[in-house]
């Protein structure tokens, strides 16, 4: 052939396959089967056999499907089965009759009661040609093969199924069908919500930089961070997140998504993070919340889906020991002691590996002994005063303490009590003037007050337009405080 010659482009792949599958209240197994019969191309029709119990459960999945994979034809039988093996297995020949230009065959038979199991294993017994599937407790696809007595034995497959087959479902597709115990309908406001930013490891290690600079102001963060504007003026530690676990691989994640419940007591609930990742769904609540001794009602109707497991972040303090008790596998909680790990705090939750450059910015940026302040939540007032004056344990500098109390601004004097009797004060100077005639004016002004304080110290700067001094109260209290603090915006020194 000539190598200019372009390659005929191959023939579709014939649709050749049948899939059956059990209904349940949990259908992930069911989900990640289909996926994985659509995923080659050959699946043309989907069975779902249901009972009087599991008629809802199968419709469900039935709608699911039809918005998922419209082209893919699905068979739901108007009258129930039952659990009973001989009708089992008159409705898996009648499918077989139904179809008969089909030719590859799979049952899914996770979600079969006891009792349907042995038809199970007769079918394969009259079609050796079925492909006989299952999922286990722990996630893991095992084949089955019919065996005497009505039984299924293991057998090994060379392709199955996956435990993040389903994971690309859309969203909003997925959450109204996951509801099962309401026959309301479920409103996802999918345009109200965004999804995450792909950024770099760097990228993600710039922003968490700029972060004690900022306050943890997440817009102004992103814009210092990056050197570019925010895509969104709300932009924040959910999309933090949202970005943090795209990059970890989790592709099917969405950020402030607005979900209701329309029922007579309606319930609205905006899910800050919402992902699907190795089969299961994803919640986030990560925005700060007040924690007051009186808390408002929370309706929890959204936030109990079967099988999700929800994560609850409060990055501004430490969780009670309630709390800590009540975490499960299904509700886990992040405080502000696991934030400095959350890089790797998400990889064990959602059993991702977390690269190395994430790790650092734990290490450099998040850990304890880089930053005392909070991470990923706004310092108070105190907390920035406390971490700028202690240097060390037992060490203060009084001047970056009152820079940070005056907000970054040089102030014109400060002021500290050093000892019962003895009191720092130190300003700045509008000009030069000799260190005498600075002195005597500020002996002058105490003379005053009527304070019994003497100056037993003073020093000017070399430059001359800064002064220090120590002075002595010759009486307890705290009268030199009160004195001073009528001078707080104007200089001491003229």
């Amino acid at each position: 052939m000539n190598p200019d010659t372009p390659t005929p482009a191959m023939p579709p792949v014939e649709a050749d396959t049948a899939l059956v599958v059990f209904a349940a209240r949990d259908f992930w197994s069911s989900l990640q089967s289909i996926s994985w019969c659509m995923a080659s191309g050959r699946l043309d029709t989907l069975f779902i056999y249901q009972t009087a119990e599991t008629h809802a459960d199968a419709d469900r999945l039935r709608r699911l499907c039809s918005r998922q994979w419209p082209t893919l034809k699905v068979v739901l039988p108007g009258e129930p089965g039952t659990d009973l093996s001989a009708k089992v297995i008159e409705r898996l020949r009648a499918w077989r009759r139904f179809r008969p230009n089909l030719t590859r065959w799979i049952l899914d038979c996770t979600a079969a009661e006891p009792p349907m199991l042995a038809a199970v294993s007769r079918a394969g017994d009259e079609f050796p040609d079925w492909i006989i599937l299952r999922r286990q407790p722990d996630g893991e696809w095992q084949g089955l093969a019919s065996a005497s007595g009505g039984r299924l034995n293991p057998e090994h497959l060379e392709d199955a199924p996956q435990s993040q087959q389903a994971d690309a479902i859309g969203l909003p597709f997925l959450l109204p069908s996951l509801y099962a115990d309401t026959e309301a309908e479920i409103d996802v406001q999918w345009r109200l919500s965004r999804a995450p930013e792909k950024l770099t490891c760097e990228q993600m290690a710039a922003i968490a930089g700029a972060g004690r600079e900022a306050n943890w102001e997440w817009h102004q963060m992103f814009e210092e961070g990056l050197k570019q504007p925010a895509p969104v003026s709300e932009w924040g530690f959910n999309d933090f997140i949202g970005a943090a676990l795209a990059l970890l691989g989790v592709d099917n994640t969405r950020i402030n998504l607005p979900v209701r419940l329309g029922t007579k007591r309606p319930c609205e609930q905006i899910f800050d993070v919402v992902a699907v990742h190795d089969g299961a769904l994803w919640l986030f609540d990560c925005q700060p919340r007040l924690d007051t001794d009186t808390p408002a009602e929370f309706d929890l109707r959204l936030w109990q889906l079967p099988g999700a497991h929800r994560i609850v972040v409060r990055s501004g303090r430490r969780a009670t020991i309630a709390e800590r008790l009540l975490t499960d596998d299904q509700t886990m909680f992040l405080d502000s002691d696991d934030c400095r790990r959350l890089f790797s705090r998400l990889g064990a939750l959602l059993g991702l590996n977390v690269p190395p450059a994430l790790r650092a910015i734990e290490r450099d940026t998040l850990a304890l002994r880089a930053d005392s302040l909070p991470v990923f939540s706004s310092s108070s007032a105190a907390q920035q005063f406390t971490d700028a004056i202690r240097l060390d344990e037992r060490i203060y500098d009084l001047q970056r303490g009152a820079c940070a109390d005056a907000g970054s601004s040089q102030p014109p004097w400060l002021a500290a009590r050093v000892a019962d009797d003895l009191w720092f004060i130190g300003g700045s100077l509008p000009q030069p003037a000799p260190p005498e005639e600075l002195r005597q004016r500020l002996d002058d002004r105490l003379a005053k007050s009527r304070l019994d304080a003497s100056v037993v110290f003073y020093e000017v700067t070399q430059n001359r337009m800064h002064w220090y001094a120590l002075v002595r109260m010759r009486e307890e209290g705290d009268q030199l405080g009160r004195w001073l603090s009528r001078w707080r915006n104007v200089p001491l020194i003229t």
